[in-house]
C-alpha cells in the first residue's frame, strides 16, 4: 500500500444527503510508503459501554466470522484493547436494502425516489436498463451499493475550512472520530455510518485511516466494495481527510472541502468494535 498526498481537488460531484454520485480518482503528486495493517494502540480511545459489554461475552472470533452486529469480522487485535478486540464491517448490500431494482435519482436537483417499474410508467427514457438509468440520472445510488457521501456535509457547511479537530488515524480511533465529526457536521459519511443499526447495534462508525486499511486488506472476504475511493474518519488537516482507493489500496488525503460547491463524494462502509 502506498500513501499519496494531494492538495488539489481533481474531480468532484454535487451530492445530496440521500442521493449520491460516483467520483473519479485524480492523479497523484507525491507518494510515501505506509505500513500495512498497524497494530492496535493501547492509547486508542475507549470503546462505548455497549462495545465493552460485548467484549466480555463475545468469545473467540476468527477473521471471516459473522459478528454480533450481523457484519463480518475483519480484524483481530489478538487481545482485548481499550476499544475492544475485534472489528466487524457491515455486510455487502447494507445500505437501505438489497433490491437492485430501486433507484434514487436526482435528475432535477431534487430527491426523487422510484423503482425501475415506476420510472418506466413515468416515461423516463431507457428506464428498463440499469445502464440507461445511470446515464439519464445525474446523481443516483442503487439499493445494495455502498453510498457515496461528502466527508462533512450539510447546507451550513459551504465554507473554505471546516476543521474537525482531534481525529486520529490509529486502529481503535474510528468510533471517537465519528462522534467528533457527527457533532461538527450536519450530514455526510460519518453521519451515514453512525446511523446504521445492523444487528440492533447502535455503535457503528466510519473507520479510521488504519481501520480502513485493515478493511481493505480483507475486502474480498468482506465483499461488496465498488471500484471506488472510501472515506476514513481521519482528518489530515483543516481541509483534507484520508480516503482509500480500494482497487489498489493507495490512501489519499483528497480535499474534504474546497470552498466550491462540489466537495468529493466517496464510498461509505460502517464498521464497529467489540
Amino acid at each position: 500500500m502506498r500513501v499519496w498526498r494531494q492538495q488539489k481537488l481533481l474531480g468532484a460531484f454535487v451530492v445530496s444527503a440521500l442521493l449520491l454520485s460516483g467520483c473519479s480518482l485524480g492523479s497523484a503528486e507525491s507518494a510515501s510508503p505506509a505500513a500495512a495493517t498497524p497494530a492496535a494502540e493501547s492509547a486508542a480511545p475507549a470503546a462505548s459501554a455497549a462495545s465493552a459489554a460485548a467484549v466480555e461475552t463475545a468469545g473467540d472470533y476468527k477473521i471471516g466470522d459473522a459478528g454480533p452486529g450481523g457484519g463480518i469480522v475483519f480484524y483481530d487485535a489478538g487481545s482485548v484493547q481499550p476499544w475492544g478486540r475485534y472489528l466487524e464491517a457491515a455486510p455487502a448490500k447494507w445500505f437501505r436494502g438489497d433490491d437492485p431494482s430501486d433507484l434514487y435519482c436526482d435528475e432535477f436537483e431534487e430527491a426523487v425516489e422510484f423503482t425501475v417499474e415506476e420510472a418506466i410508467e413515468a416515461g423516463v427514457a431507457g428506464a428498463g436498463e440499469k445502464s440507461d438509468l445511470l446515464n439519464h440520472c445525474s446523481r443516483f445510488v442503487f439499493e445494495g451499493d455502498d453510498p457515496k457521501q461528502q466527508w462533512c456535509g450539510g447546507p451550513e457547511l459551504n465554507n473554505w475550512n471546516w476543521d474537525v479537530a482531534g481525529t486520529k488515524e490509529s486502529i481503535g480511533a474510528g468510533a471517537a472520530n465519528t462522534e467528533l465529526i457527527a457533532v461538527a457536521c450536519g450530514a455526510g459519511a460519518a453521519n451515514t455510518a453512525r446511523a446504521y443499526d445492523g444487528g440492533g447495534k447502535t455503535d457503528w462508525f466510519l473507520p479510521s485511516k488504519d481501520e480502513l486499511n485493515a478493511l481493505h486488506e480483507q475486502r474480498d472476504m468482506v465483499g461488496g466494495f465498488g471500484a471506488d475511493n472510501y472515506w476514513s474518519s481521519s482528518q489530515y488537516d483543516a481541509v483534507n481527510a484520508w480516503n482509500q482507493y480500494f482497487p489498489d489500496g493507495n490512501q489519499y488525503n483528497y480535499n474534504e472541502f474546497t470552498g466550491r460547491e462540489n466537495p468529493p463524494a466517496y464510498g461509505v462502509r460502517p464498521v464497529r468494535a467489540f
